[in-house]
């Protein structure tokens, strides 16, 4: 599944999330895009969604501009 952007931050603060989903899994894939994994989330309740498991986005674009000289 595929979140936006707003749904993306809040599953990176680790806040339950309304995703839509059509399957019944009880356990998903979370997406922001097309390629980048963000999460593992569980099913709370209908198109409830909770992250277990929060993934560190990019990176090698965090470290830009925090090596140390």
């Amino acid at each position: 599944m595929t979140a936006d952007e707003e749904s993306a931050a809040r599953i990176r603060a680790g806040r339950t999330v309304n995703l839509p989903e059509m399957s019944q899994a009880r356990l998903v894939k979370v997406f922001y895009g097309q390629r980048e994994l963000i999460a593992i989330a569980t099913r709370v309740a209908g198109t409830l969604f909770h992250a277990k498991i929060v993934l560190a986005g990019n990176f090698d674009k965090q470290l830009v501009g925090r090596q140390t000289r």
